[in-house]
């Protein structure tokens, strides 16, 4: 089920664009972090290709590697702000 939906700037004629934002997200209970997940999706601003996403991580419990530790790093402490 989706809660929110977010989204950054439109960062325009860049190939290495850099998308240093703060996203900050209400969820019921520090209990439900673990069974939340949060999706990031990289799109192509041009309306003319076929498929706009070019890029996507999926944080959440399950992740694998890098993504699954900050993830639990965020259900650990999760009123401190975690970069």
């Amino acid at each position: 089920k989706r809660v929110c939906k977010k989204k950054t700037h439109v960062k325009k004629c860049s190939p290495n664009p850099v998308f240093n934002e703060l996203f900050v997200f209400d969820l019921p209970s520090e209990d439900g972090l673990r069974d939340t997940s949060v999706e990031l999706l990289l799109l192509d601003s041009d309306r003319t290709s076929r498929t706009p996403v070019i890029g996507r991580l999926l944080l959440g419990t399950s992740s694998p590697g890098t993504a699954g530790e900050h993830w639990r790093e965020i259900c650990d402490h999760p009123r401190r702000q975690i970069a």
